[in-house]
């Protein structure tokens, strides 16, 4: 069994995604309306400053959430990676960032490669959010 991933970065870190995942791209100036989340916030970086190379959206088909939109750095390429390649997060790294949909590391060369799964991360952002609101999400 394998995973086709979009890789790309964010501050300079690698992450991948399904690439099942993702329903479409933009620019930011071919984009129309408020610019979408940066990935560094989502992830939460912190307040270091990050510096995207060539920003892209990328247009998150979320199936019954809809789609969500992202601006994420540099995309590098889709690659096919065998699961038994992807290693799981050490459990103290699991611990803090599971509710960002953060779920494994696969080694690249001399590089590490953070996958991230959109929908979980949304799932969760909107449970979350309809509960802060009193709602049932």
């Amino acid at each position: 069994m394998s995973l086709h991933l979009l890789l790309f970065s964010a501050g300079g870190v690698g992450i991948g995604v399904d690439a099942d995942q993702i329903a479409g791209t933009a620019t930011l100036t071919d984009h129309d309306g408020e610019t979408p989340p940066w990935l560094h916030e989502v992830l939460g970086f912190g307040d270091r400053p990050v510096l995207y190379r060539e920003p892209v959206i990328l247009e998150v088909g979320t199936g019954d959430e809809g789609r969500w939109k992202v601006v994420v750095d540099a995309m590098e390429d889709i690659i096919t990676a065998a699961l038994d390649e992807i290693r799981p997060l050490p459990r103290p790294v699991e611990v803090r960032v599971r509710d960002k949909g953060l779920w494994g590391v696969l080694p690249r060369g001399d590089r590490m490669v953070l996958l991230i799964d959109f929908r979980l991360y949304l799932r969760k952002y909107i449970r979350a959010a309809a509960a802060r609101h009193g709602g049932n999400g």
